[in-house]
């Protein structure tokens, strides 16, 4: 019996089979990948409180997903499940103790910025397979907030608290006047090193009035200072010759040796309440610093690099109060109309 044969079609569609698509195979718990992450963070320099932030949105992110009975997995993580935690965090979060508290969307958006830092650099690494499920298009609107630089008035009385002739007074001036020319952070103001004798080391460049810093995220910078800045250092060090841990490398002495960053952060506070200012901390002066500079018709751009800034957004964050008021008074000089 011959069989029927069927007649050739070009356009008939070839069946093919439906094999199952392999599943991605399990990644890191983000508890290990934190650990690992921690490791690299430190390697660039990153401050310990910049990783304790990192650390508790990764407990809280992992918190929410054992509550939600998703899976603790690096590479199982979505962009649904990013969008719906931070939905959750716009609300309401979980704290260490995986208590729940409420929250304001501020904390979402950091959230957001932190785990987007850590897929970055899952990915980077090849510990994610796909792209990183944190979007930008997700990110939570926070509002901002009024952050006052400080008053001239105040600057005035923190600099009159020096005024006698003592070492810690001389010491004091000296970073408060550096505060508010160039504003670094405190950290990069403990690193400074004064070893004249050793070029390699030496922070210091009083005569071309500049000084060298470690920024944040560990580059070098030569941050410009005044003349009165520069003055109240040089009082400062020959006050430091007859201290007894002059031979320190470190700059800044305390009764004990260097003075740290913790140090710096301490003797700001405490001057602060001297004058009625409760809760002075060193970032502020960041913010009068650069504000006085563009007030004073510095460039933007200039500011930016002056500042050890990588982009302008940075400067836009610390002048935002600021920035109308300059306009307008800009405006009042170079109006349009008034040139007929």
């Amino acid at each position: 019996m011959t069989g029927a044969v069927v007649p050739f079609d070009p356009h008939r569609r070839r069946r093919t089979s439906r094999r199952p698509q392999p599943a991605t195979p399990p990644g890191l718990t983000f508890g290990a990948a934190m650990n690992s992450w921690t490791l690299a963070l430190q390697a660039r320099g990153r401050s310990d409180r910049t990783i304790g932030e990192y650390v508790a949105t990764i407990e809280i992110f992992t918190a929410w997903l054992d509550a939600n009975d998703l899976p603790d997995d690096v590479e199982a993580a979505t962009a649904e499940h990013i969008r719906r935690f931070l939905t959750h965090e716009n609300g309401r979060a979980y704290n260490k103790d995986n208590v729940r508290k409420t929250t304001q969307p501020a904390t979402a958006a950091k959230h957001f910025r932190n785990l987007r830092a850590l897929f970055n650099w899952l990915v980077k690494e090849g510990e994610r397979t796909t792209p990183s499920p944190v979007h930008s298009e997700d990110q939570p609107d926070a509002p901002k907030k009024h952050r006052a630089a400080l008053t001239d008035e105040q600057m005035s009385a923190l600099l009159a608290t020096c005024k006698k002739r003592t070492f810690e007074n001389l010491r004091d001036e000296a970073i408060l006047r550096l505060l508010v020319d160039s504003g670094p952070r405190r950290s990069g103001i403990a690193g400074i090193r004064h070893t004249p004798d050793d070029d390699a080391t030496n922070d210091l460049y009083l005569a071309r009035y500049r000084i060298r810093i470690v920024l944040k995220g560990g580059d070098e910078h030569l941050i410009p200072i005044g003349k009165k800045t520069a003055l109240a250092i040089d009082r400062y060090i020959r006050a430091r010759a007859r201290h007894p841990a002059a031979e320190e490398p470190w700059l800044w002495l305390g009764q004990r040796g260097r003075l740290t960053g913790s140090g710096i952060y301490q003797m700001v506070r405490e001057r602060g309440a001297m004058i009625g200012v409760p809760g002075l901390h060193p970032h502020r002066f960041r913010r009068k610093s650069v504000t006085e500079y563009l007030n004073a018709g510095g460039n933007p751009i200039d500011a930016m690099y002056n500042f050890g800034w990588k982009s302008m957004a940075m400067v836009d964050e610390y002048t935002r109060e600021t920035a109308r008021e300059r306009a307008a008074e800009a405006h009042a000089r170079l109006s349009p109309g008034d040139r007929y």
